[in-house]
């Protein structure tokens, strides 16, 4: 019975392969665990000259403009920060800055929101209510249109204003 291998005494390798990994030693096995290691080390080194970088550049701001717009503003008096803000020119440059950082935080939450079963319903009812809304102003403005058309082929010697007044009267649209 050469060719059966009956194992009675629980060394089979294959009910039991973690007792034969650690007896035979693989060279390529061997290589491939150096070859990790050195890996993890340069990923280390890595991970350690980024860190060095960061910290030489100490509390280098990434908003130096807007670093100096904040200095600039805790340094006006009480009076001269009302005025400030209370220009029109201010109130349309801030407007256009938070316009802009309000986008790009979009950009960055949206997809975190429609990844949520919440997120992703609010956002498919703000598209329907944007359909619903442009098929209203379309239909708004095909009854404006029919409506001015009716004006100038039936009652141009009136003033619009007049002929709106007599079609409301009549119950007429608009």
């Amino acid at each position: 019975m050469a060719g059966n291998n009956f194992y009675f005494n629980g060394n089979d390798p294959l009910f039991n392969p973690g007792r034969y990994d650690n007896q035979a030693s693989d060279p390529q096995l061997e290589e491939v665990q150096r070859m990790q290691e050195e890996l993890e080390q340069r990923k280390h080194a890595l991970m350690m000259r980024n860190q060095q970088v960061i910290n030489s550049k100490g509390n280098a701001s990434r908003t130096p403009v807007w670093d100096e717009v904040d200095k600039f503003m805790q340094e006006l008096s009480d009076s001269e920060y009302e005025a400030v803000s209370g220009s029109e020119e201010f109130k349309s440059s801030i407007e256009r800055v938070m316009s802009i950082v309000q986008r790009e935080q979009m950009k960055i939450v949206l997809p975190y929101v429609e990844g949520c079963k919440d997120g992703k319903e609010a956002i498919e009812e703000h598209l329907a209510t944007i359909k619903l809304l442009k098929k209203k102003i379309g239909k708004q403005k095909e009854d404006n249109l029919e409506l001015f058309n009716e004006y100038t082929q039936h009652y141009s010697d009136m003033t619009y204003t007049d002929f709106l007044a007599m079609k409301r009267k009549k119950g007429g649209s608009k």
